[in-house]
């Protein structure tokens, strides 16, 4: 079976399921999934970059998760390490020390999964509605780049990218956005500044991952799910976006 083929049946029953649980399971029973979640992915991390017992020391994400207050400070937090990073990806990008990138990515799988637990209690819609932009920008960019991609963009941190790609992903944000805005009545312009940010923060927290990988010479950061390889690599984009989410409900 080809790799794209792979990944669109995987991708398939991932969304299958999750749809499933989301609809059936009482939401305690998915917040404690969403604990296994980010112990997973915080394994993944300790794994790629080298750790011994790194089954072990990912026990440290579900503490993080559970006693992290979602503060004003704390946001900010991660905005500036987001901006820090992804100005030194973009900048020097054939130099990074691993352990400050695992470091600062523990605290985004932390702050990713809270603010999931969260808007899956208060705002489900919310949630539904980052996850559809972001699940839409992967796989609509990767179909016109694969189909249509000429231009590689940052080759150095993620070859695969292209701008045709990303201009792809681009005009699904756009149509989602016209449909939020007539459906739900929104004024254009402040859902246009959402919408801008949550794409970049969607193709930045990719390129993140990316850059990660590149810096450790690895494929992917896991074999979890065939054809996309580990959770890292699945929720990469959704890393700054559902917590952005998060910020704006609230």
């Amino acid at each position: 079976m080809s790799q794209t083929k792979t990944r669109i049946y995987s991708a398939a029953l991932l969304i299958m399921a999750v749809s499933f649980l989301g609809y059936m399971l009482p939401a305690i029973v998915l917040v404690y999934l969403g604990y296994i979640v980010g112990y997973l992915m915080a394994y993944e991390s300790l794994n790629m970059t080298g750790f011994q017992w790194p089954w072990l020391i990912a026990f440290l994400m579900i503490p993080m998760i559970s006693l992290l207050p979602l503060s004003g400070e704390v946001f900010i937090l991660v905005a500036v390490l987001w901006f820090l990073r992804t100005a030194w990806m973009l900048l020097v990008a054939r130099k990074a020390n691993p352990l400050i990138l695992m470091v600062c990515q523990f605290l985004d799988i932390a702050v990713l999964m809270k603010s999931s637990m969260l808007l899956y209690l208060i705002r489900p819609f919310a949630l539904l509605s980052g996850v559809l932009l972001v699940v839409g920008v992967d796989t609509v960019g990767y179909f016109v780049g694969k189909s249509l991609g000429k231009r590689r963009l940052l080759p150095t941190i993620s070859p695969n990218k292209t701008l045709e790609g990303y201009m792809g992903g681009a005009l699904w944000v756009i149509a989602v956005g016209t449909i939020f805005m007539i459906v739900h009545q929104l004024p254009i312009l402040p859902l246009t500044l959402v919408l801008v940010v949550v794409y970049i923060l969607s193709i930045t927290g990719d390129l993140l991952v990316s850059y990660q990988k590149r810096i450790l010479k690895v494929k992917d950061s896991g074999a979890l799910i065939p054809g996309h390889g580990g959770l890292l690599d699945r929720f990469d984009s959704w890393m700054f976006v559902i917590p952005f989410v998060l910020f704006i409900v609230n």
